[in-house]
């Protein structure tokens, strides 16, 4: 692959080992083997960007791509909106579903085995979500008239206001990633009647630290020091559940039941863990390989190895 360089016609070449690149190279003339061009040579720092970018490229690759969720930092994910919270769940289960904003933007679609993606239908939907009639309906409406799904024609969209898959134009801070593969088996592998806890959970997202996925109350703080963590009583407050102890103790054991599936093995949705520094201190993570907004996945690695294993 011919580029120019110095106003001379050089050869270049990026050395990649085990999906990293180690090196970059000018060939001499007799070599005829190319695998990249780049106009001038990387400095490690450049080597280590390029690195970690391939890195998060491969992880979410991985768990089936993702949807791009707004969050307002520090308020509970669409508190605005009148919304139960089992349909807010069922909506971000939805969301995995909408397709490119650079081609028909938040369309909801399907795919069926050796077909092409085609609009989503009123029956599609139902299915997917496994509820009756009456429920379905319902969750219909309620998105309806919160203006987060609507009907042109016979297509359904999601709101865009909330969701976008493909380049946000916006702060990456502002959003976190919502990975296909594990949103979908977590809610294809609950009971109707748990789509409230799963709610609860997903509404805590904004409050996850864009690296750690800690609960926090300075989600954007750089120092993992200054971190300041939220307890299970200031969570139950923030989502109005009784802080009545044995009450506290049930809900945070019940979000033990939620669980995903990545190559095999199983990892929990909601992890809890205690720091002991003067006093005893529990602290809460939301799982990274359902939603993160990182870009260090090596910490995310280290996460998920350290809590999640089951």
């Amino acid at each position: 692959m011919l580029i120019k360089g110095g106003g001379e016609i050089v050869r270049a070449v990026l050395i990649v080992e085990d999906e990293k690149i180690i090196e970059h190279k000018e060939l001499q003339k007799d070599e005829d083997v190319v695998i990249g061009k780049k106009k001038k040579e990387l400095s490690p720092k450049q080597l280590k960007i390029a690195n970690e970018k391939q890195a998060i490229k491969r992880h979410c690759s991985q768990l089936g791509g993702f949807v791009h969720m707004l969050c307002v930092r520090n308020e509970l994910l669409f508190n605005s909106l009148n919304i139960d919270r089992a349909d807010i769940s069922r909506l971000i289960y939805l969301a995995t579903y909408i397709d490119y904003n650079n081609r028909k933007e938040n369309l909801l679609i399907v795919r069926k085995k050796g077909q092409k993606n085609t609009p989503m239908t009123r029956e599609n939907m139902q299915e997917l979500l496994k509820l009756a009639d009456k429920q379905f309906k319902a969750f219909l409406k309620n998105m309806k008239n919160n203006n987060l799904i609507w009907k042109v024609g016979e297509k359904y969209y999601i709101s865009n206001v909330y969701f976008t898959k493909g380049k946000t134009g916006f702060d990456t801070k502002e959003y976190t990633r919502l990975f296909v593969d594990t949103t979908r088996y977590l809610y294809e592998h609950v009971a109707t009647r748990q789509h409230k806890i799963l709610g609860y959970v997903f509404q805590l997202v904004p409050y996850c630290h864009y690296e750690l996925n800690v609960i926090c109350k300075n989600p954007l703080e750089v120092d993992p020091a200054r971190i300041e963590k939220l307890s299970l009583m200031e969570i139950c407050k923030m989502l109005g559940i009784s802080t009545d102890k044995g009450n506290m103790v049930k809900f945070r054991n019940s979000l033990s039941n939620f669980v995903v599936k990545v190559k095999g093995t199983r990892y929990y949705l909601f992890a809890h863990n205690t720091v002991r520094a003067g006093e005893i201190r529990d602290y809460f993570i939301i799982n990274p390989l359902i939603v993160w907004a990182g870009s260090d996945e090596n910490k995310t690695r280290d996460i998920i190895e350290t809590l999640y294993f089951s």
